[in-house]
């Protein structure tokens, strides 16, 4: 009994371990999917606005643009 809740805890662990290193390395090569990645993104297009959205955008700030002068 004592044996099999030895190797139980080790299989969990080394489970574990496994899948931190993962989300690490799935952090590390997708940065877009990083929790903080808001906090990257400049005010203009940001890489998830779709291209909608910034030409959505572009068009508002055009129109302030002429509308201020």
């Amino acid at each position: 009994m004592y044996t099999v809740a030895v190797m139980v805890f080790i299989l969990i662990t080394l489970v574990g371990k496994l899948l931190l290193r993962a989300i690490f390395l799935q952090i590390l090569l997708n940065p877009y999917h990083h929790p903080l990645h808001f906090l990257a993104l400049h005010r203009h297009g940001s890489p998830t606005m779709s291209a909608t959205m910034q030409l959505r955008e572009k068009n508002i700030l055009l129109t302030m643009r002429d509308s201020a002068s």
